[in-house]
């Protein structure tokens, strides 16, 4: 027995404050504010030797979670001003018919049109620590609280190093999910990784350079100057 018109759009109206909320929490969560957030669904992954045939597609988790779709290539972008966009592969005729697809979602937009915000001007980059801005601070604490962050920088970048390699380590044994598509992944983790590595080698620098000073603040505005000079040089820990 096929459902009614009607249970159907009970059943999507459902679906859709589920998404909502997915979202919604999402965005608390990772604290989008001005940010910029494109989550991939994947795509298919060809069966070896089996000419066009593919292995049964599964969207990525997190697509899947705040899309509620199993659909190969979409994106799901987060912008600031208009909020979530939901970026589809429009449905084919043979998918229809051969796959038993559903028709394309009316509150979604074609993936074609992900290319106009690709060849848009971008934002200015951000860095954001909260580590860091207790550095900054660190004249209203202690030594020790000053230490602390300076150590809490440096783990959290070994860790995305770490991150990294451990993604390298599964393309080098064939178990990646997008080989087609890793060497533009690769090409952002290598600027990702090597900013993660100099901010390793200043939190070396700067715990030595801060476990000699007897207050936060252990040099003075002279010193500061000659600092920020010293930008490209390697670090040096004399005063």
């Amino acid at each position: 027995m096929s459902e009614t018109p009607s249970a159907v759009a009970t059943d999507d109206a459902l679906i859709g404050v589920q998404l909502e909320r997915r979202r919604r929490a999402a965005a608390e969560r990772w604290q989008l504010e001005d940010q910029i957030v494109v989550i991939g669904a994947g795509d298919r992954i060809p069966v070896p030797g089996r000419a066009d045939r593919t292995y049964p597609f599964r969207a990525h988790s997190e697509y899947l979670y705040l899309t509620d779709r199993e659909r190969p290539r979409g994106v799901l972008a987060f912008d600031p001003h208009e909020g979530w966009v939901d970026f589809v592969v429009p449905v084919t005729r043979d998918e229809r018919l051969w796959e038993g697809a559903a028709a394309d979602e009316p509150n979604a937009v074609p993936v074609a049109e992900l290319a106009a915000w690709l060849a848009s001007p971008s934002s200015r980059q951000r860095y954001e620590s909260e580590a860091v801005l207790k550095v900054f601070f660190a004249e209203n604490g202690t030594l020790e609280d000053m230490l602390a962050s300076i150590r809490r920088i440096r783990d959290d970048a070994a860790a995305g190093i770490e991150h990294f390699q451990r993604i390298a380590d599964l393309y080098e044994s064939d178990e990646g999910q997008y080989p087609d598509r890793f060497a533009l992944s690769a090409l952002v983790a290598r600027l990702l990784g090597e900013q993660q590595m100099a901010t390793v080698r200043w939190a070396d620098w700067a715990e030595q350079l801060v476990s000699g000073w007897g207050t936060p603040s252990g040099a003075d505005a002279a010193w500061g100057v000659e600092t920020i000079r010293a930008t490209g040089k390697p670090f040096s820990s004399d005063r």
